[in-house]
């Protein structure tokens, strides 16, 4: 009974592993925004959260799938947990629009201003065109 759940072992170990590495990242980000004397933002407390949930949830499903066949609890916390990633997640996506690190390579020259930094970046430099 235990082998024919091993893909399901296999992805909730992957998860946990995916938790504890964005706690860490996170952590991180808390870290430096610290000392930086900035303020953190909302979505980092959420991450925390999520990511702390998922790393106690993981150990209380594998009981679970050892001991019982209770797969409402656990589909109903996996739906909780994917809700809480998936609004982190595209938080922190759409909180990268506003960052300009994707706009320093324009290949048609229109908005790059001469003698600017990001004329050096230009895959082709126009002359009098």
């Amino acid at each position: 009974m235990a082998i024919g759940r091993f893909p399901t072992y296999a992805v909730y170990g992957l998860l946990w592993a995916v938790a504890c590495v964005l706690l860490g990242l996170t952590a991180y980000r808390v870290h430096i925004t610290e000392h930086t004397g900035r303020s953190y933002e909302p979505i980092i407390v959420e991450l925390l959260v999520s990511s702390i949930l998922t790393i106690l949830w993981v150990p209380i499903v594998f009981v679970l799938l050892l001991s019982t066949r209770i797969i409402r609890l656990e589909m109903a916390g996996a739906f909780v947990l994917w809700v809480m990633w998936l609004v982190g997640a595209v938080d922190t996506t759409v909180g990268l629009n506003a960052v300009d690190c994707c706009s320093a390579i324009d290949l048609h020259g229109s908005n790059v201003e001469p003698n600017s930094p990001r004329e050096e970046l230009l895959p082709i430099q126009r002359k009098g065109v």
